[in-house]
């Protein structure tokens, strides 16, 4: 006798029985909101301190986009504000996509503010948002921005 299942109850299975998938993240325990705002300034010190120890901060732009997996972007250097990166210049990045759990490939054109860390200075760990950049700023790291 033949038993047919569906993909997607085979699928569910092969989920629910097997170990978690490679990329999952754990869900983050239950805590109050001191506990959360105590969990939050933690990750801020720690994040200024690698900002602080950091190899370069720069600003780029992409001139190619990153292939699959591991792969590379070249870059143009717009701005520096910390380390001996010469502005203007081009470098070139390796980068992880997202199927391989790194930050992500770059598209050309895509620009903004990375950290280039002082274990690995040519891996592309994505670009930094608004609330790094403010952070970076409030502790001097970074200039204010400037009024348009």
């Amino acid at each position: 006798m033949v038993h047919r299942i569906s993909l997607g109850t085979a699928f569910l299975a092969l989920l629910s029985s097997g170990p978690a998938l490679a990329c999952s993240i754990e869900p983050p325990p239950l805590m109050t909101e001191a506990e959360r705002a105590a969990e939050n300034a933690k990750k801020d010190r720690e994040f200024v301190e690698s900002a602080r120890s950091a190899r370069a901060i720069i600003e780029i732009k992409a001139r190619n986009t990153s292939g699959e997996y591991q792969s590379g972007a070249l870059v143009d250097v717009l701005q520096v504000y910390k380390g001996k990166v010469r502005k203007g210049s081009i470098l070139k990045l390796d980068t992880l996509s997202s199927a391989a759990c790194g930050a992500g490939g770059i598209k050309r054109g895509e620009r903004g503010i990375i950290i280039l860390s002082k274990s690995e200075p040519k891996l592309f760990t994505g670009f930094l948002w608004s609330g790094n950049v403010e952070l970076l700023q409030k502790e001097g790291i970074l200039p204010p921005s400037e009024s348009k």
